[in-house]
């Protein structure tokens, strides 16, 4: 396991400890899952990119059109 030293200002630190505590976790279990889930959604988001940049427009119109009205 590694170690990261976070710094953050106090009022942070006190929301930060009010969320795991409501999720019944530790701050550092609670900083884990918020950086897991911020870097799941950055490489949703690259996928995306990189799949639209290839897609072809007219075409997911079309099957998009075709879901809507059946």
């Amino acid at each position: 396991m590694a170690t990261i030293t976070y710094r953050t200002d106090e009022e942070t630190k006190q929301r930060l400890s009010v969320f795991a505590e409501k999720q019944n976790m530790s701050i550092n279990k609670a900083i884990d899952v918020i950086v897991g889930n911020a870097i799941r959604e950055q490489e949703a988001y690259n996928e995306f990119q990189k799949r639209a940049s290839t897609g072809d427009p007219e075409k997911a119109l079309a099957i998009l059109n075709s879901k809507a009205f059946a």
